[in-house]
C-alpha cells in the first residue's frame, strides 16, 4: 500500500489493489457486528455457528464475495470506525481510477492517522483506555477473520480455510491498513510500548508471489525464509520484499533455503581477493615470529602498515600496550579477505585497509581527551592469527593457533574500533540510501549471518560499517531509527524492528553500568540462525562471547570443544537454564552429557527447539554434576497399563507407527493426557516408538514436565514440555539419576473429547469382568465389542457427535478400536507424581 516506507531503488512498482466493493461500509451499528447487518452472521462468535475458520471448511464462500465483504467491512469499515468521529474520513479519498477501472489507495492516511493522533493524545487516560480497549476488540476480529486466508508462516498454501483464489493484494492491503491502525493507535493511546495489538499482520501481509522476484534481484532462498523470522513487522518485510541486493560476485541458482554455498568456505580450494580483477600484486604480512612473540607475551600483535603504492608496501609488528589505539577488522572471509596458507594478504588489500583506517582517524573521534592525530594500528584475523596446515597441522602451528584464540575476547574488546567490511554494503552510499536503509541493509548482509561475525561484534565497544562513502556507528542507526519512530508514523513499526536488532548485539554483551554480562539464553537467540563453515568453531565463538576460560577452550580438540563448552558455562551469567534437558536439538553422546545440545543453531524451518529462560533465579539454574545435569521439575512416574488378557493375540488391533508415538495416558485423578514424541537427534533412534521404548518392564520411566499440570498457576493451555527417561541407582547423594530417552509434549485431552477416551476405557474394564477369553475365538469377542460400543453411542448421542467431530471414520468402528486399545492396556498410568521441588539428576 500506498503509505508504508519502500527503499531508495525498490526493484518494482506498488502493487495495484483493485476496488471491488459492492457497497461502502455504513457505520449503522456497531462495527463488530456488522457482518450480521450483512448477510455474513458465520463472521460473528455465537452458539449458532462454530469459530468462523472452522466454518469455512465446512462452507468455504466465493472468493470474489469474500474479497468485495472484507473490503468494504475490514478496510473501507476500520477506517471509518476510527476516523469519522473526528470528520476524518471520507471513502473517496480511499478510491482511485486509472484505464484498468477503480482501484484502492493510502495516499491520505497518514495525514488523516496524524491528525487523528494529535486529538486523542490529550484525552484524560481513562477515556484514551477505553477506547484503545474498544479498538483492539475491533483488530482482534479483524485478524481471526481475516485468518481464514492465510496457511502456516513460509508456505503458498495452507491448511484451515485457505482460499487460493483470494486476491493476493487485496489480502496484502488489508494487513497494510490494519497493521498502520495498530501502530498508530499503540503510538497515541498507551504509555508505554507494551502493547496488547495483534501481530500477527506480517504473516498475514506477505506475499509469496513475490519471493520469486526477490530471488530474481539477488537474493538467496536462505535469505528470504530467515529475514521473515528476524523482522517481525510488516512495514520492515514490505521493504525488503522490495529492495534489491547488489551483485558481489556470486549468483545463487545452486543455494536453497537450508543454506547459502557462498557462505560454506572450503579451506582446501579458497583463494584470496584483489582489491581488483586482473591485479597481480604480491602478498605479503607480518613476520611470523614477531606475531608469536606478542602471542607468548600473553599479549596480541597490532599492526603499521606503510607505503604508498603496493610495491613499497610494509607491515610492521608492533605488541598491544595499554592504550594502544587500533582498528579490529570484522568481515565474511567469503568476500575474500581471508587467508588459510599464511598470515599474508595481498599489497593492493593492505593498501585498502590502510586507508580506510586513515580514515576513520580523520572522520571518527577517539575520546573526550584524545587527540586526533594519534596513530591508529591495525588488527586483521588474516595476518595477526597464525595459520594451520590442513588437514594435519604441526604440533608447533596448533600451539601457535591456541595462543590466538585465547587472546581473541581481547582483541575486539579492547579494539578502538571494530570496522564491520562487507561487499554488499560498500557498494551503497550512506548519504544517499539513508539509515533505514543502511540498517536493513546491515542486517540482511551477509556478515550479520555468520557466527564468527557475531562474536566481534558482541565484543566491540564501537561497531562501525563501512559503506562506499563512509563508517556509521551502529549506535547512530540506532539513534536515527528512534528518532524517526517519534517523528514519522510510517517509519513507527520498521524503526521498531531496527532498534531491536540493534539492542540485539548491545544486549548480549553491553547492557549498561552494572550488567552482569552475557547469558547463554541470549547468545542462544542471536545466534540460532548463523552460520559457521567448519562447525567445531562454534563453541569457540560462544566460549568468547560468554566470557570463559579461553585458555581451557583453546587446549580443547575439535572434537572435545563443545563439551569443554558445557563444562564451563556453570560461570557464564545464569549459568545452565535447567529447561535446557528439554532442548529437541542433537545431543551430545558423553557419558553425563546427553542432555546437553551438541550444537544451538536451528534451523529456520523449526519452531525453537531451544527451551531456554531468562529468568535470574537460582532455582532457574541447573547444577552440572560427575553424572549429570541436577535439575528441580515435577515429574510422573509412569508405566504401561496392563499385559492384554490370556488368550489374545498381541498385535490385535496394532496401532500403527505413527499411533504408537502418541500414547494416552491415565492420571489419578481422573483426567485424561496425551504423550507424543518428539524428533531428537543424540537420544532413541528414530525406529524406537514411544509405545515400544514404554512397553521395556526391565526400566522404570519417569516423564519430567517443564511445568506443574494441576497447579492453578500452570494451566494445560498448551502443550507442555516433558522427557521421558528411564531411572537408574546412583551411587552418592539423594536425587534420583535418569537417563534421556526421548522428549515428548505433554497435553491434556480436551475437556469436550475426554468422554472418548473414558468411554473406551470404562468398555474395556466391562469386558474384562465379564468374559472368558480363553473360550471366544477373537472374531466373536470383536463382535461383542462392536454392539457394546454401537450400544453406548445409540443411548448418549453427546458421545455420538463428539465421536463425529473428532473423527473421520464410523463412529461404533472408532469406539470398538479404541476400546480393544484399552482391553489390550496400550495406554499409560500415572504411579506416582512429584511435586516442583523434586531434584534429578539428568544425563
Amino acid at each position: 500500500m500506498d503509505h508504508l516506507p519502500l527503499p531508495a531503488n525498490p526493484i518494482t512498482t506498488r502493487l495495484r489493489v483493485p476496488y471491488v466493493c459492492d457497497q461502502l461500509y455504513a457505520a449503522d451499528g456497531d462495527w463488530l457486528t456488522h457482518p450480521i447487518r450483512a448477510g455474513w452472521p458465520q463472521v460473528v462468535p455465537s452458539a449458532e455457528y462454530p469459530q468462523f475458520s472452522a466454518y469455512e471448511l465446512d462452507h468455504p464462500s466465493d472468493d470474489r464475495e469474500l474479497e468485495r465483504f472484507f473490503q468494504g467491512w475490514i478496510f473501507f469499515g476500520l477506517l471509518s470506525r476510527v476516523l469519522s468521529e473526528h470528520s476524518l474520513y471520507n471513502a473517496q479519498d480511499y478510491i482511485g481510477e486509472d484505464d484498468d477501472g477503480q482501484y484502492v489507495h493510502t495516499r491520505v492516511l497518514l495525514d488523516r492517522l496524524s491528525t487523528w493522533q494529535g486529538r486523542v493524545r490529550i484525552w484524560a487516560l481513562d477515556r484514551k483506555i477505553a477506547l484503545y480497549d474498544e479498538l483492539l476488540s475491533c483488530l482482534y476480529r479483524a485478524e481471526d477473520s481475516i485468518r481464514v486466508l492465510e496457511g502456516p508462516m513460509g508456505t503458498s498454501r495452507g491448511v484451515m480455510g485457505y482460499h487460493p483464489g483470494f486476491n493476493p493484494a487485496i489480502r496484502a492491503s488489508l494487513a497494510a491498513v490494519c497493521h498502520t491502525l495498530t501502530c498508530a493507535i499503540d503510538d497515541a493511546l498507551l504509555d508505554s510500548e507494551l502493547s496488547r495489538s495483534p501481530n500477527g499482520w506480517a504473516q498475514i501481509g506477505w506475499l509469496h508471489a513475490r519471493e520469486q522476484e526477490m530471488l530474481l534481484h539477488g537474493w538467496c532462498p536462505s535469505e528470504v525464509v530467515i529475514v521473515r523470522r528476524e523482522f517481525l513487522t510488516l512495514s520492515a518485510q514490505t521493504y525488503y520484499q522490495y529492495m534489491q541486493k547488489p551483485y558481489i560476485g556470486a549468483y545463487h541458482r545452486d543455494c536453497t533455503v537450508e543454506g547459502c554455498k557462498h557462505l560454506q568456505i572450503d579451506l582446501m580450494t579458497y583463494q584470496t581477493r584483489h582489491t581488483t580483477a586482473g591485479c597481480k600484486c604480491e602478498s605479503i604480512g607480518p613476520v611470523l615470529e614477531d606475531v608469536v612473540r606478542c602471542l607468548e607475551g600473553d599479549s596480541f600483535p597490532v599492526l603499521r602498515i606503510r607505503g604508498q603504492s603496493s610495491v613499497d608496501v610494509s607491515v610492521e609488528t608492533l605488541e598491544y600496550g595499554e592504550d594502544t589505539p587500533y582498528v579490529a577488522f570484522s568481515h565474511v572471509w567469503a568476500d575474500g579477505l581471508g587467508n588459510p596458507t599464511a598470515i599474508t594478504l595481498p599489497c593492493c588489500q593492505l593498501l585498502r585497509l590502510r586507508g580506510l583506517v586513515n580514515d576513520l582517524q580523520v572522520h571518527q573521534p577517539f575520546g573526550k581527551n584524545e587527540t586526533e592525530d594519534r596513530e591508529l594500528f591495525v588488527w586483521c584475523d588474516s595476518l595477526c592469527c597464525p595459520v594451520e596446515d590442513a588437514p594435519n597441522p604441526t604440533d608447533e602451528q596448533s600451539r601457535q593457533k591456541r595462543l590466538a584464540i585465547a587472546q581473541m575476547r581481547e582483541v575486539y574488546t579492547k579494539a578502538t574500533y571494530v570496522l564491520v567490511l562487507d561487499r554488499s554494503l560498500e557498494t551503497y552510499r550512506f548519504m544517499t540510501i539513508g539509515p533505514i536503509e543502511a540498517a536493513i541493509r546491515v542486517f540482511t548482509s551477509r556478515w550479520w549471518r555468520r557466527l564468527w561475525t557475531f562474536q566481534e561484534a558482541v565484543l566491540a565497544g564501537a561497531l562501525l560499517n563501512q559503506f562506499a562513502d563512509r563508517a556509521v556507528d551502529l549506535r547512530e542507526l540506532e539513534r536515527a531509527a528512534r528518532a524517526l519512530r517519534r517523528q514519522h508514523l510510517e517509519y513507527w513499526a520498521i524503526g521498531l524492528d531496527v532498534e531491536k536488532l540493534c539492542q540485539s548485539i548491545r544486549i548480549v554483551m553491553h547492557a549498561g553500568p552494572g550488567s552482569a554480562g552475557s547469558d547463554l539464553p541470549s547468545i542462544a537467540i542471536a545466534i540460532r540462525h548463523r552460520g559457521v563453515s567448519v562447525p567445531e568453531d562454534e563453541p569457540l565463538c560462544i566460549n568468547t562471547a560468554l566470557n570463559l576460560d579461553p585458555v581451557a577452550m583453546a587446549a580443547a580438540s575439535r572434537e572435545t570443544r563443545m563439551e569443554t563448552l558445557w563444562r564451563a558455562m556453570p560461570k557464564a551469567c545464569r549459568g545452565i537454564p535447567k529447561t535446557i534437558i528439554f532442548n529437541a536439538l542433537r545431543r551430545l553422546q558423553s557419558r553425563s552429557f546427553r542432555w546437553a545440545p551438541a550444537s544451538i543453531q536451528q534451523s529456520v524451518f523449526e519452531h525453537p527447539q531451544f527451551i531456554i529462560t531468562n529468568d535470574d533465579s537460582l532455582s532457574a539454574r541447573g547444577t552440572l554434576t560427575v553424572e549429570g545435569l541436577e535439575v528441580e521439575f515435577p515429574a510422573w512416574r509412569i508405566r504401561v497399563a496392563d499385559d492384554a488378557p490370556v488368550g489374545l493375540p498381541h498385535d490385535w488391533w496394532a496401532p500403527g507407527p505413527q499411533s504408537q508415538n502418541s500414547v494416552r495416558l491415565c492420571h489419578p485423578n481422573g483426567r485424561w493426557y496425551s504423550l507424543m514424541r518428539l524428533p531428537q537427534q543424540g537420544l532413541a533412534s528414530p525406529g524406537v516408538t514411544l509405545w515400544s521404548l514404554l512397553s521395556d518392564q526391565s526400566k522404570v520411566f519417569v516423564v519430567v514436565l517443564e511445568k506443574e499440570p494441576l497447579s492453578e498457576s500452570s494451566r494445560w493451555a498448551a502443550q507442555i514440555s516433558g522427557l521421558v527417561a528411564s531411572v537408574h541407582s546412583r551411587a552418592e547423594g539423594t536425587q534420583t539419576l535418569l537417563r534421556s530417552e526421548v522428549l515428548v509434549n505433554a497435553m491434556a485431552v480436551k475437556d469436550n473429547q475426554a468422554p472418548i477416551w473414558q468411554a473406551a476405557h470404562d468398555l474395556a474394564m466391562g469386558v474384562r469382568e465379564g468374559l472368558d477369553f480363553v473360550s471366544m475365538t477373537v472374531e466373536q469377542l470383536e463382535g461383542h465389542v462392536t454392539n457394546l460400543s454401537r450400544r453406548a453411542l445409540s443411548t448418549n448421542q453427546q458421545l455420538a457427535q463428539t465421536f463425529v467431530r473428532t473423527f473421520t471414520g464410523t463412529p461404533e468402528m472408532m469406539l470398538t478400536g479404541l476400546t480393544i486399545n484399552h482391553l489390550m492396556g496400550r495406554y499409560l498410568r500415572v504411579e506416582e507424581t512429584f511435586g516442583m521441588d523434586s531434584r534429578w539428576c539428568v544425563d
